[in-house]
């Protein structure tokens, strides 16, 4: 009898957004009963990065994991999903965050065009209990492309 036990509760989403437009993720998030989670109540941390594809990134030899230069852009809230950022103040904002269960994810048109166009891959994670009972959850994964805007 074969078993298995998947975790990953994860979506698979594609992106596609233009270089040099601003770029807004809209999410709402419920409880499996179909209740809004109280994201502002809970204090929930979000976290979005797009990172190149690891086939285009060098690896590190003992771990076999991507290197940590391979983000290309990231959410700036503090979390420990991940600690590092762009050298610059580039990166996506969470202007929404409520106990309707809704979350908006949110780039500036500036910030998007310093994003050269390619296919990159991303994921949005949230954070609950930061400490010991910490809870991380991946609720959404996939590709990010960008596409060259023709007109700047």
């Amino acid at each position: 009898m074969s078993r298995k036990l998947n975790l990953d509760t994860s979506e698979r989403l594609d992106i596609t957004c233009k270089r040099g437009d601003s770029f807004s993720l809209e999410l709402t998030l419920k409880d499996t009963s179909g209740q809004a989670l109280p994201l502002s109540t809970d204090d929930y941390k979000f976290q979005m990065q797009v990172r190149l594809p690891r086939a285009q990134t060098n690896t590190t030899a003992s771990k076999g994991l991507p290197e940590k230069t391979n983000l290309v852009i990231g959410t700036s809230e503090a979390s420990p999903i991940a600690v590092e950022k762009s050298q610059d103040s580039k990166s996506f904002s969470i202007p929404v965050k409520n106990d309707d269960g809704q979350v908006k994810i949110y780039a500036t048109a500036s910030t998007m065009a310093s994003i050269a166009p390619g296919r990159y891959i991303y994921e949005i994670q949230y954070s609950l209990n930061p400490g010991d009972t910490e809870e991380v959850k991946t609720i959404l994964r996939g590709s990010f492309v960008v596409v060259d805007d023709v007109a700047n």
